[in-house]
């Protein structure tokens, strides 16, 4: 088992036309045994630690950090913190209200994709105009309980509004 704190970039390995039987049994074994391999390899003069995984049908190279590449976390401990029971079930009602499959492609990196835009103008000679940072008031501090308890009365109020909507049509 490695921490995912461990895995930088992963990469799929595939077999030369032939032979491809080596590639087939070196995943069939790793099935079959739950093993992930490690290995060491050079690319472009740099050192890479990595596992090969057995991935549906392929394998996949998991490029990793070495242990002294991670950051050691400084000493905390939240241990002394009292949790109320009804603040818990309420957290765990938000997280449940909200919690739904992981699908990759709903997510973008906004970031890169105005980056993007802003090159885009630029190499098309376009005068790019950056807004100044606009100095404000320190940030309010909100009360979480009521917004966990605000989350949960307006999901509520979806859910049963698309119930009502999933009624009539029915």
């Amino acid at each position: 088992d490695i921490p995912p704190i461990h895995f930088d970039r992963s990469y799929y390995l595939l077999p030369e036309e032939s032979p491809a039987k080596p590639y087939e049994l070196f995943w069939r074994a790793l099935v079959e045994s739950s093993k992930t391999a490690i290995t060491k390899f050079f690319f472009h003069d740099n050192e890479y630690l990595a596992a090969i995984m057995p991935e549906e049908r392929l394998l996949r190279l998991q490029i990793l950090h070495y242990a002294d590449e991670i950051a050691v976390p400084p000493a905390f401990s939240s241990k002394d913190q009292k949790v109320a029971p009804a603040e818990l079930e309420l957290a765990i009602k938000l997280i449940d209200s909200l919690t739904s499959s992981f699908k990759p492609q709903a997510f973008s990196n906004e970031t890169q994709a105005k980056l993007k835009k802003l090159l885009n103008s630029k190499s098309q000679g376009r005068v790019i105009h950056t807004p100044v940072p606009q100095k404000g008031a320190a940030p309010k501090v909100v009360d979480l309980m009521d917004r966990l308890k605000k989350s949960l009365r307006e999901k509520g109020a979806q859910s049963r509004s698309t119930t009502r909507r999933s009624r009539r049509r029915a």
